[in-house]
């Protein structure tokens, strides 16, 4: 059984998170509580499911929100003020403009044997834009552990990695249109898809499809956003 935690609020960095939990639903459908913080320099809302009998899984997904939003709090808030200080000096009739937090699941389900999660964290500092990345969350039910790397699925990072290149130089679409564009793109993919363990830390598996994640700018362009490929594993646990 799993329920979903929310947490909506423009934060002061004093504030401390305000969690308030969900109906129980056994869908990975979210239909969040709210609770609202006021202050000036940051915008943050903070969704994310509990599964019910798994309170290790549930900590780990906890913990890894509360420091994550920690840290960009004790990171940015400096930022802002010297930001809105300029902005004061230009425009002193302006209005802030805050920063943004925020953590959404994008994935959450539950198999016979595995329980994943799949977040989305969004972040806006000042620019033209503000940047997304994802964190990921395997569950072993049977094992009643977190799946920390695609090794313990018994496959390989240069397993991963020949499918995942393999993969993705046959897309098509903008950025390959000439044979520069083409090479450059080939040349990103053969980099963000390497053989190493920091190239394949964000993933999801069912219990047969392994689905990598490369983030913003790993394997292409902003322009395409967060990039997955599914890879079949013929051997390692099941469901």
């Amino acid at each position: 059984m799993k329920s979903t935690v929310f947490f909506r609020a423009a934060l002061a960095a004093a504030l401390p998170l305000l969690f308030l939990s969900c109906l129980s639903t056994r869908e990975a459908v979210i239909t969040p509580r709210t609770g609202h913080l006021a202050a000036d320099w940051l915008e943050a809302d903070i969704s994310y499911p509990s599964f019910e009998g798994y309170d290790d899984l549930n900590r780990a997904v906890e913990t890894y929100v509360e420091h994550d939003y920690r840290d960009f709090k004790a990171q940015n808030q400096e930022g802002w003020q010297e930001l809105d200080a300029y902005r004061r000096h230009i425009d002193p009739e302006g209005q802030p403009l805050p920063f943004a937090y925020r953590v959404s699941p994008t994935q959450a389900f539950e198999g016979k044997r595995y329980i994943n999660v799949l977040l989305s964290v969004y972040s806006y500092t000042g620019g033209a834009h503000g940047g997304s990345r994802l964190k990921s969350f395997v569950y072993d039910k049977k094992q009643r552990l977190l799946v920390e790397t695609p090794l313990q699925l018994g496959t390989s990072y240069a397993v991963l990695s020949e499918a995942c290149r393999s993969y993705l130089s046959q897309q098509g679409g903008a950025g390959w249109e000439s044979a520069s564009d083409r090479a450059e793109r080939l040349q990103w993919i053969e980099k963000g898809t390497a053989p190493t363990e920091s190239n394949y830390r964000v993933f999801t598996y069912d219990g047969e499809t392994l689905t990598v994640y490369f983030g913003e700018y790993q394997v292409a362009p902003y322009s395409e956003g967060i990039l997955s490929v599914p890879v079949l594993l013929t051997a390692g646990p099941r469901r």
